[in-house]
């Protein structure tokens, strides 16, 4: 099967653990640039009916073509920072919107005090002029 672009990625499980996917990152044969996929919704892939957020199979799909960066800044006062948080963003703009994955570096404690974390997404809706981030 030759093919030529991705637009979705479907995962299944018959598992009754919980895994939440963050992103999925796909690189087809003889293409450079990867697929990036990221998990907009608190979607956790798990065939377990007790746990609320959990799905036997979850969509996670490609948006456009438009790369964003997203730094953010914590404050410097006690109790400004925190490791138990999951935060995305909704970029609105004059072309409607578009949905970011986690801001969140695994190599990285993000969100300490008094630090500037950079986060970068790819694979991103153009929403032409930016009205606001939510």
């Amino acid at each position: 099967v030759n093919l030529e672009r991705l637009f979705c990625v479907e995962l299944n499980t018959a598992s009754k653990n919980l895994w939440w996917p963050r992103v999925i990152t796909v690189t087809l044969d003889g293409k450079d640039q990867p697929y990036n996929f990221y998990n907009n919704y608190p979607q956790r892939l798990s065939a377990n009916e007790r746990y609320k957020y959990g799905a036997p199979n979850i969509w996670m799909c490609n948006q456009g073509s438009s790369t964003c960066s997203i730094e953010s800044h914590t404050g410097v006062e006690r109790n400004d920072d925190t490791n138990q948080i999951s935060v995305m963003a909704i970029i609105y703009g004059r072309a409607g919107s578009t949905l970011t994955g986690l801001l969140d570096d695994p190599h990285t404690n993000n969100f300490e005090l008094g630090q500037a974390d950079k986060f970068r997404f790819t694979q991103l809706r153009n929403v032409r002029s930016l009205r606001c981030i939510v």
